[in-house]
């Protein structure tokens, strides 16, 4: 799905910064799954400093389900103008459909 949103223009998926072993697995295993490595960034603040390498990229993908700090900032000027920002998850149609699926098949 992420590998079709950038159209070739390279893409950067977007992470909240975790610890731990476990956190790590999860990571690297999205990061063979997405076929490109992730990147954290917190916003802690009002606004999201970005790190000098998403000045590169044309599609930034905050990997959240729903609106939050971090893609309210990015929407709100933080990325520069000619980067494009990806909804949160569930504002994706196939993801939508997907998890309404998946909770209507619960026992």
């Amino acid at each position: 799905m992420l590998g079709q949103a950038d159209g070739g223009r390279g893409l950067i998926w977007l992470h909240h910064p975790v610890q731990g072993p476990l956190c790590a697995r999860f990571l690297g295993h999205l990061e063979r799954v997405l076929g490109r490595p992730g990147l954290p960034l917190a916003a802690q603040q009002e606004s999201v400093a970005l790190p000098p390498q998403l000045a590169a990229a044309a599609v930034l993908a905050p990997l959240t389900l729903a609106p939050s700090r971090l893609t309210e900032s990015l929407n709100m000027g933080s990325a520069a103008p000619s980067v494009e920002v990806l909804p949160p998850l569930l504002d994706l149609p196939t993801v939508h459909e997907f998890l309404l699926a998946s909770l209507e098949a619960l026992p």
